[in-house]
């Protein structure tokens, strides 16, 4: 009698891929939102020190050694879920940050990113950070890989050098993957919200009265 093999499971020699490798598209998703993310809070955060000066570096009656936003905790960005993603792609980057920051920022409150970001609302040199900040998720996502609709629009001019990351992105996965990973990839940032646009939501699970 044979036995049945585990689901998904191959054979370390048998030349085949299963379902939950690298190239399966819900893990490149959670390869790439993490990258983004980072990309944002790097070009967030450059021009904070680029354009602006905070009394003290106070921030909620609080004085910080450097003002920047922090990494927040892993909700937003481990979560691959339909409904989640499709709400992600709407939410402008000040939404997107303004959650509970890390657990490893022991002397922050969970709060801070979102007291910091008040703080840029307030400030007279803070408009090029808050142009940012306005601008949604799928709208820096598109400039990130230079649509053509928003790359040369005027009004997204303050997301320049987000673009810069995607370049990086695509050489560092040609480095350190096959031709086929890093293509899969690409196509993947290209179409995430027509993916998402037809991806169909998981039914919950309905518990059985016992």
């Amino acid at each position: 009698m044979k036995t049945k093999s585990l689901l998904g499971r191959k054979k370390a020699n048998s030349g085949e891929v299963g379902e939950h490798t690298k190239y399966a598209q819900d893990n490149m998703i959670r390869k790439l939102k993490p990258y983004f993310k980072d990309s944002l809070i790097n070009l967030v955060n450059l021009n904070i020190q680029k354009y602006i000066r905070f009394p003290n570096n106070m921030v909620n009656g609080t004085r910080y050694k450097k003002l920047e936003i922090l990494n927040i905790n892993q909700k937003q960005v481990k979560d691959i879920s339909v409904e989640l993603n499709r709400e992600l792609l709407g939410k402008t980057i000040k939404e997107f940050f303004s959650v509970k920051i890390s657990g490893n920022y022991s002397n922050y409150p969970e709060n801070y990113n979102a007291l910091l970001i008040e703080e840029i609302y307030k400030n007279e040199n803070g408009e090029k950070v808050r142009c940012i900040l306005e601008k949604t998720i799928l709208e820096s996502l598109k400039y990130f890989r230079m649509d053509e609709d928003v790359y040369y629009d005027p009004n997204y001019s303050c997301l320049k050098g987000l673009e810069k990351s995607f370049i990086d992105f695509k050489k560092e996965l040609l480095e350190k993957n096959n031709e086929k990973y890093a293509n899969d990839m690409v196509d993947l940032i290209k179409n995430f919200e027509v993916i998402y646009a037809n991806k169909r939501s998981r039914a919950k699970r309905v518990k059985k009265n016992l």
